[in-house]
């Protein structure tokens, strides 16, 4: 883990700690992805599927573009966080919650991405970053 500098970031709570580019200094404006699979159980018998009920929140730095369900060739917009400030930028020392229900195939790893962008500062340094905290993950047969 490469952690933000700021005395002002919540701290770890040993459920999540922050996770950002592998670099020490200025990190690059511009948009970041980070990803983590979701293994789906292989299909039940008499069902189609699986719906998957993911909620959580999550801090960024600087802005939050979304969280999206990726497969093999095809990805998905399944959640925005809901925005802790007025001014459309998730804080980046508060909690922003978010929320989906979506179908997942049987037996596949799809990814969980979230897109985070990071405002470039000419001269002075800028940390990027994301932490997450899944608070319900579940699956539903269909």
């Amino acid at each position: 883990m490469d952690a933000p500098v700021s005395v002002w970031f919540n701290p770890n709570d040993g459920l999540s700690q922050w996770i950002t580019p592998l670099v020490d200094n200025v990190t690059a404006g511009g948009w970041y992805v980070y990803r983590t699979p979701v293994p789906v159980p292989p299909a039940t018998p008499g069902y189609k599927g699986y719906l998957l009920t993911v909620g959580g929140r999550l801090m960024n730095d600087d802005y939050a573009g979304g969280v999206f369900l990726g497969y093999e060739r095809s990805c998905t917009w399944v959640a925005l966080p809901s925005l802790t400030t007025t001014n459309n930028q998730a804080a980046d020392n508060a909690w922003n919650t978010f929320g989906f229900v979506v179908p997942a195939a049987p037996g596949t790893e799809p990814y969980l991405y979230f897109l985070v962008y990071n405002i470039e500062i000419a001269g002075n340094s800028n940390d990027q970053g994301l932490r997450v905290e899944f608070t319900t993950a579940y699956f539903t047969p269909i």
